[in-house]
């Protein structure tokens, strides 16, 4: 049995994968027994792994082809004695295989420990990774450690589970939209109205297939307008491909300013702190919470992270098929991604710091895929910055997350909207989102 632990973690990010180095001290501290070997195991797929002390390398069992969640074994040159110390060095070169998204040039892994001294990225760009550090670069590496205070890397909430790191080339995604209605009915001149993934300075759209016309709404959000194509049996459709760029993310700033200023500057913008149907902050359980979360400070960081956590950590996940205000979420402590994000944005503007949600998809670059989310905006002492208390992002979100629309006029659905000649009451109608893995 083992006790006092010192360890210490690198990640150093290459195009080919990761290694790991992991030093690891200890000091026997059960009465009569011999320390023979010491057991790890780590949630990827690792190609090799040697471990050494300061006289050479140490048998590692098994060192090579291990599977994900295997028992590894460092045995030690020799037994260590109650009372006795012993230190080792482990590297580990981790598989793209498993454990790391891919999509082309760009890639992904989430680190499920918040034990990282140090993060490396070799020769390859880092796009985005959800732990408060600082950075330096050296010839062509970028290098993260942690923020004067910390001992270790943290994800960004103090209870987070685990730290993403995205890196490589920034992803351009294709996307193919596709529209359908169908009514029993006659009907005529079917048209779709939906929103195309805006611009802004993380990403940028291309339209590459499908006849629209274009316009900006009054949330500048930009919003479409097609003609559907009339098949039979009663079915009009329509498609459109897009191509959405994105560019890498902004670290978190360490300083998010001072409550009592962003709540000034919030009188401002009176359509971002006022009280909607959903975000019906004036229930006296939504007062109370904000009351006692924003008590004795200023730090706004503070007040944002004391919302961020009590939203990612109370609430439970959990599709509804339907969209509850605010006051019902905090009742009745569930919800879905809309749900989490309208509960965060309640309380915020209960304190008057301007905040609204944001619409848009997120793609899983490890199944391919692609689906609808939600998460907020919210005006701090260094701009207008994302949180997604879903996903437990504080403060910036990945290339994973491409925003559509901003939820600011009292838009209480996104989705998509049609309107014919005749009757569509009894219309059944589909809007399915894909990726697609190609070029345009």
């Amino acid at each position: 049995m083992t006790s006092d632990k010192v360890t210490s973690t690198t990640l150093a990010f290459t195009n080919d994968g990761v290694l790991l180095k992991y030093y690891y001290a200890f000091r026997n501290s059960t009465p009569n027994t011999l320390t023979t070997s010491v057991q790890f195991e780590f949630p990827f797929r690792i190609h090799r792994m040697k471990a050494k002390d300061k006289e050479g390398e140490l048998q590692v069992t098994p060192f090579e082809n291990i599977l994900p969640h295997t028992t590894i074994s460092v045995n030690l040159r020799r037994p260590v004695a109650f009372g006795q110390k012993q230190a080792f060095k482990i590297s580990a070169f981790i598989e793209p295989k498993e454990g790391i998204g891919k999509w082309k040039e760009t890639y992904v892994m989430d680190w499920g420990q918040e034990n990282l001294d140090e993060i490396v990225f070799i020769r390859t760009n880092p796009l985005f990774v959800s732990g408060i550090g600082q950075w330096k670069r050296e010839n062509d590496s970028y290098i993260l450690t942690p923020v004067r205070g910390w001992k270790t890397l943290v994800s960004h909430t103090r209870k987070g589970k685990t730290i993403r790191f995205e890196w490589g080339k920034p992803p351009k995604y294709l996307l193919k939209e596709e529209f359908m209605l169908r009514a029993d009915t006659p009907i005529d001149d079917v048209k779709v109205k939906f929103f195309i993934p805006r611009k802004t300075e993380e990403q940028s759209t291309r339209i590459v297939k499908g006849g629209c016309e274009t316009k900006m709404d009054q949330s500048k959000n930009l919003e479409a307008e097609a003609t559907m194509e009339k098949h039979g049996n009663g079915e009009w459709t329509y498609e459109i491909l897009y191509e959405v760029s994105l560019r890498k993310r902004s670290p978190v700033p360490s300083d998010l300013g001072k409550f009592s200023i962003v709540a000034k500057i919030g009188e401002k913008f009176p359509d971002l702190v006022k009280e909607t149907k959903l975000l019906d902050y004036s229930s006296a359980e939504i007062q109370e919470l904000a009351k006692a979360i924003s008590k004795d400070t200023d730090d706004l960081r503070k007040i944002l992270q004391l919302t961020f956590e009590f939203v990612n950590q109370k609430i439970h996940y959990s599709e509804n098929g339907e969209r509850w205000p605010a006051s019902r979420v905090l009742k009745e402590r569930v919800g879905d991604c809309s749900e989490f994000s309208d509960l965060f944005i309640a309380i915020l503007r209960c304190l008057g710091i301007p905040a609204f949600g944001v619409l848009g998809y997120v793609v899983d670059l490890r199944e391919k895929s692609i689906g609808y989310h939600e998460w907020a905006k919210v005006l701090t002492g260094a701009g207008w910055l994302p949180f997604d208390p879903t996903w437990g992002y504080f403060g910036s979100v990945g290339i994973s997350h491409i925003e559509v629309a901003h939820e600011i006029h009292g838009h209480d659905t996104w989705y998509s909207g049609f309107r014919a000649q005749g009757d569509l009451s009894k219309a059944h109608t589909e809007t399915r989102i894909s990726l697609l893995d190609g070029e345009p």
